[in-house]
């Protein structure tokens, strides 16, 4: 169970996290506490306060509309983890005013530069943000397939085809051609964190 913490000292944490003299690592160890329920606490009191803590899901797929659309490069500035893994086709993460890496969502989670930037990025279930060319194998003359997606489909969205049948999921090029497919082991060894 969780532990409980009163309304005063979480205050007192996001106030000494605002401050900026401090990483949110130092914060966290500074009270004992972890540094999720720092930032937790810090998108609380964002709310509280009225601040608007990134964009909604259909702002979001808005920005990603209009980036295909205009197909121009954005450069789009966040602190919210999860809306740059979906906006971005590179994503950068910073430290101290330095970039300690700079990739696509799929390498940062799956190949961490260092231990900040893995600590960053554990709780990213992986399966949101790796396609399914991470994982996909040859067809080896499988001739049934519970569906067919095209190539950067994300695991996520192959998980019910492969949960539902005993076949795996057909992957295409943008030509439809058939390049690989992706069963169920393959789709749980990412979940279980096995697949490197």
């Amino acid at each position: 169970m969780p532990k409980k913490f009163p309304a005063e000292f979480k205050r007192d944490v996001v106030t000494v996290a605002r401050r900026g003299d401090l990483t949110l690592a130092e914060v966290a160890a500074d009270f004992d506490v972890s540094v999720e329920s720092v930032r937790r606490w810090m998108r609380q009191a964002d709310v509280d306060d009225g601040v608007k803590d990134g964009l909604t899901s259909a702002e979001q797929s808005e920005v990603v509309r209009l980036r295909r659309e205009v197909n121009k490069t954005m450069v789009f500035i966040t602190h919210d983890l999860s809306e740059a893994l979906r906006l971005g086709d590179r994503i950068a993460i910073m430290r101290d005013g330095r970039f300690v890496q700079v990739g696509t969502p799929e390498t940062v989670v799956v190949a961490p530069a260092d231990d900040y930037v893995e600590n960053f990025v554990r709780d990213v279930p992986r399966s949101f943000v790796v396609p399914v060319e991470h994982v996909m194998r040859d067809v080896d003359g499988s001739k049934e397939f519970s569906g067919s997606v095209p190539l950067g489909t994300k695991v996520r969205d192959v998980i019910k085809l492969v949960a539902h049948s005993e076949h795996p999921v057909q992957v295409v090029d943008g030509d439809g051609k058939q390049v690989g497919c992706v069963d169920r082991v393959h789709v749980l060894s990412l979940i279980a964190g096995e697949a490197e």
